[in-house]
């Protein structure tokens, strides 16, 4: 086992992010309902629904929250996650081909970012029906001053 050298946990902002996404859909779905139909019951009705499910998805939110880190070792990166099932993947910085950060405006509010690892792994290619579907080894949320100490630490190695 190597020797870590720096820790990462997701930030509590990520929690903030999550509830606002949840707010959002929640306010989408009961707002136009009540003035679309100026009906109070359908509209009490599918509150208290959304409600629920906003809350099953931030208590899920939570849980993934609080099973993510991320571990930087003189040679390797692991990431460890997974709420039911545990995850621990590990990927040497050899492989890395890319480490892209997005700073996409609505997350970016939070002082977010996310951080997208590529590596020479043929999984991350898909190819259905002659199109191709690309995806990232991994991804996930760091606030931006991690983000970019984890690429300085990446590109050094």
């Amino acid at each position: 086992m190597s020797e870590i050298l720096k820790f990462y946990k997701l930030p509590r902002t990520v929690l903030t992010f999550n509830l606002f996404r949840v707010l959002g859909v929640w306010l989408v779905g009961v707002v136009p309902t009540w003035f679309l139909s100026r009906d109070l019951k359908l509209t009490q009705v599918l509150a208290v629904i959304l409600l629920v499910f906003g809350v099953i998805i931030f208590f899920v939110s939570y849980l993934e929250y609080s099973n993510f880190s991320l571990e930087l070792g003189a040679k390797s990166l692991t990431v460890k996650s997974g709420i039911i099932i545990k995850k621990n993947k590990t990927i040497a910085f050899d492989l890395i081909q890319s480490l892209d950060i997005n700073y996409d405006p609505l997350i970016k509010i939070f002082d977010l970012v996310r951080v997208k690892i590529w590596t020479s792994s043929p999984q991350q290619i898909n190819l259905n029906s002659g199109e191709s579907n690309n995806q990232s080894e991994l991804y996930f949320y760091l606030s931006s001053e991690d983000a970019e100490v984890l690429k300085q630490m990446i590109v050094v190695k």
